[in-house]
């Protein structure tokens, strides 16, 4: 199996833990690592085939060289061969080479083999121990080379540690997070990634989307912008839609590259969010607005959107421009004082300050046609945001023929009225169920002695106070008569009645239903009645 190189330059708490797992299991430090490595990708267990040396053996021949420089520095040392002045910047050269291969054993694979690490190493320090026979002062190079070892040791552990902690970081996202090479095939994947589209990491690792069996139309897109990173260096982010576990989900995807040490890309991370929602809502609200145009067009009342601080029309429905006269482009263009005259500045203020109190607000206006015609229009505004700025809707709608329909109840009202106020007979109006009278015109008023306001508030007591006894059950509102009565039907009736200098008067009344409740039972009775005292002389009085 080849290898590859990996550079991973780990804290001292991170090798510090792994040195302490590979103590506490009795295994080396590069079995952990390789152990937990095998376990985060998916591999199975067991030992790794031997892989060549080619690739580290070149560095490992340069740390060597250190190695035996270091020894030699240390015995010079060691017999005080060196003048007293220059064993400080020898011991401090030493030092300096012992770095240098701290540093250039980080650059060892941490994914070799580990019977290839052990080789390697192995080699070094026979190497090491190789120079250092002849030497006399052998034990003082010894305890530097353990010292190294040692140091080398920690370096793997701390890869150990830190390649553990950032697939448990990844492994915690729910974001997708995976790797290509270029030849396209998966060489890493999180959790999440695996999970939603239901592979292991048996199963994808090695293999390209094609051989996984994705969808050609979705995936080849994506392999162009794949291809773009490999070619330029540069990021590219994009959008997908995938088929997953739970059905076809959207992700916005982000592809950066990983550079190898000369600088080249040797492979693509791709890392992508669910926004599955995010577009739903999307096109819930384009839906929805596309609804409010359709509503804002086709509406029976004008839409105008005015600037609440310049009061400049914004926007205006077809349906408003027609109704004076204009297209939308020429009314838009026009300013609002063309179309709709100045308020009075005490109106226009209370308006404006029941509007900001409350946010809507009714009131009556005039608009004026292009060819100058004045239309009396209710406006019903309320305030909006409007592209980002506070503006004022308002439902203009024409109240021409209601002005007119309302001109003309006022007329026939008034002729009612004086008809009511001339006539010699009695008129009213009474309700059934609270039998009072709710209208009596003046020759009523003046009969009874009371006012219209006074006379509903006697209620029942008014046919106790005014009619006599032995007619009570004639007027009875609630008798059988009336359930029964027809609208057009008149019911014609005698009576007696006392008037305000307590005097008995008959009567004789013609009454119909007004109103009915909505079960159809009468609700108001109207009614005249007329003194006919002198034709009854004859009958006897009480």
């Amino acid at each position: 199996m080849s290898s590859k190189v990996v550079t991973f330059r780990l804290p001292e708490d991170l090798m510090q833990a792994i040195v302490s797992q590979a103590k506490a299991t009795g295994r080396t430090r590069t079995a952990v690592i390789v152990e937990v490595l095998k376990e985060a990708f998916g591999l199975p267990a067991g030992e790794m085939p031997p892989a060549s040396l080619e690739g580290i053996h070149n560095q490992l021949e340069a740390l060597s060289k250190k190695v035996a420089c270091l020894n030699k520095r240390l015995v010079e040392l060691a017999s005080e061969a060196l003048p007293s002045e220059n064993k400080a910047q020898a011991l401090e050269q030493s030092n300096q080479t012992l770095v240098g291969g701290q540093e250039l054993f980080e650059e060892i694979s941490v994914g070799q083999p580990k019977v290839a690490q052990s080789q390697a190493v192995s080699e070094l320090l026979d190497k090491a121990d190789t120079d250092q026979v002849a030497s006399p002062e052998s034990k003082l190079g010894s305890g530097r080379h353990n010292e190294l070892e040692e140091s080398l040791q920690q370096l793997v552990d701390k890869v150990e540690q830190r390649a553990r902690i950032l697939d448990q970081v990844l492994s915690a996202s729910i974001d997708h997070v995976c790797m290509y090479d270029r030849l396209g095939r998966y060489t890493y994947a999180n959790c999440a990634f695996m999970q939603s589209l239901g592979f292991e990491g048996s199963e994808l690792y090695g293999k390209t989307w094609q051989q996984l069996g994705l969808p050609p139309e979705m995936m080849k897109p994506f392999e162009a912008q794949r291809q773009i990173v490999f070619a330029t260096g540069q990021s590219v982010a994009a959008e997908i839609t995938l088929p997953t576990v739970n059905g076809s989900r959207d992700y916005e995807y982000i592809l950066s590259p990983i550079y190898d040490a000369d600088g080249s890309v040797e492979a693509v991370v791709y890392t992508a969010r669910d926004i599955t929602e995010r577009k739903q809502v999307e096109e819930s609200l384009r839906e929805s607005e596309k609804n409010y145009r359709n509503l804002f067009e086709w509406a029976q009342d004008s839409i105008f959107i005015t600037d609440h601080s310049t009061h400049r029309l914004l926007d205006v429905n077809e349906h408003g421009a027609r109704r004076l006269g204009y297209t939308r482009k020429q009314l838009l263009s026009l300013p609002t004082e063309v179309i709709s005259p100045p308020m009075d500045p005490k109106r226009r203020k209370a308006v404006l300050r029941k509007l900001w109190q409350t946010g809507s607000v009714i009131f009556e206006h005039i608009h004026i046609s292009k060819d100058g015609t004045v239309r009396p229009v209710e406006v019903s505004s309320r305030v909006i945001e409007y592209d980002g700025q506070l503006a004022i809707q308002s439902f203009i709608r024409d109240i021409t023929e209601r002005k007119q329909t309302e001109s003309a109840l006022q007329e026939s009202q008034h002729f009612i009225e004086k008809l009511t106020k001339i006539a010699p007979s009695l008129i009213y109006i009474q309700d059934v169920a609270q039998k009072r009278y709710v209208y009596l015109n003046h020759k009523a008023q003046k009969f009874y002695g009371k006012t219209a306001e006074a006379m509903p508030k006697l209620g029942k007591a008014f046919f106790e106070k005014f009619l006599h006894p032995e007619d009570l059950a004639k007027l009875d509102p609630g008798a059988e008569q009336w359930n029964s009565a027809q609208d057009d039907q008149v019911i014609e009736n005698e009576f007696r009645m006392k008037d305000a200098q307590g005097q008995w008067r008959w009567f004789r009344s013609l009454e119909a239903v007004y109103s009915r409740t909505p079960e159809g039972l009468p609700e108001q009775i109207i009614g005249t009645s007329i003194d006919i005292t002198e034709c009854c002389s004859g009958r006897g009085t009480v």
